[in-house]
């Protein structure tokens, strides 16, 4: 996990698609793969979020937390290698 431990989980517990975790204070979502593009929220640390799409050409991701969908810079989650690419 993201603090380093290390276990066993039984496959039924697990789901097909690919969440993270945030480690920094927080991360910012915004509309577009831009720190330019308009600010949608901010999330605090450890909420799990869903990876909708994560190119390996990128420094970003798009993130869907709950009710916000958006795209955060590749840095401030666990969850991903590094350039590791998803689909969504």
């Amino acid at each position: 996990d993201w603090e380093g431990s290390e276990g066993w989980v039984h496959q039924s517990l697990l789901v097909g698609s690919r969440h993270v975790i945030v480690t920094d204070d927080t991360i910012t979502l915004y509309s577009a793969a831009d720190e330019n593009a308009r600010k949608i929220a901010l999330i605090s640390a450890n909420v799990i979020g869903k990876v909708e799409d994560c190119p390996a050409s990128m420094n970003w991701c798009q993130l869907r937390f709950g009710d916000f969908e958006g795209w955060a810079p590749r840095q401030g989650f666990w969850g991903l290698y590094e350039d590791e690419q998803v689909e969504g």
